[in-house]
């Protein structure tokens, strides 16, 4: 339904984020030189490109899905969270239809994948809670604060920022590595790394600390959520 109007359909899908790719690749990779260890910067930016993008768009899409169906909210009763989930599952889609550009990267580079392709697989269940959590929170809050469209676009630049998207953790001080690893994304783009662009492994530490607050985060979202749920249809 996303694509049904235009013209190339889902292939926009796959190509979002292979030119978004090679946007990177120019300025960071190319004129940058931005440190990818040792990884060619096309292969090293897109797994985390991937995880990014489906964030994002969760995030986007899914904090404005109530308002954005507020006739359809106020006509027909349905469990409201069902719209940002939608947004979180059409974005899952996107992910998985511009996966194989990725398996084109690693035969062009001869990399293989390793254990770590394992992990990620866990990862990603982990990360779509924490999408929905944050998409379930917001598009609450943006029924109430109509600030909130205003605000997204900055929170979603600075967590991009905040994320290993465009740069390696190993740039990131020693001393602050646990404190950045409270964003949940860097160990999930840094396992995607691991397990299909040949990065170091992640460690166990990240991936515990990014569970504990992708459930915190899912949990307290749904709570939020259904706390404000039955008054939707008098503010909208």
């Amino acid at each position: 339904m996303r694509y049904k109007e235009t013209t190339i359909g889902i292939a926009w899908a796959v190509l979002q984020p292979i030119g978004l790719m090679l946007v990177l690749v120019i300025f960071f990779g190319v004129f940058t030189r931005v440190p990818s260890n040792g990884i060619a910067y096309p292969l090293f930016v897109y797994p985390g490109l991937l995880i990014w993008q489906f964030c994002s768009q969760s995030f986007n899409q899914g904090s404005m899905a109530i308002v954005n169906n507020g006739q359809l909210v106020t006509r027909v009763y349905f469990p409201r969270g069902l719209l940002p989930a939608a947004v979180v599952s059409a974005s899952l889609v996107d992910l998985l239809l511009a996966f194989p550009a990725l398996l084109v990267l690693m035969l062009y580079y001869g990399v293989l994948p390793s254990v770590g392709a394992l992990v990620l697989l866990p990862m990603l269940v982990v990360t779509v809670l924490l999408s929905l959590g944050v998409a379930l929170l917001f598009s609450c809050l943006n029924v109430f604060y109509r600030d909130v469209v205003y605000v997204l676009p900055f929170l979603t630049q600075i967590w991009m920022f905040s994320s290993p998207v465009i740069y390696p953790l190993s740039m990131v001080p020693e001393r602050w590595q646990f404190v950045y690893a409270l964003n949940p994304l860097v160990a999930a783009i840094e396992t995607a790394r691991w397990g299909f662009a040949s990065g170091p492994p992640v460690r166990i530490a990240d991936l515990v600390i990014a569970v504990a607050v992708s459930l915190a985060v899912f949990g307290v979202g749904v709570r939020y959520f259904h706390r404000r749920e039955p008054i939707f249809s008098d503010i909208i």
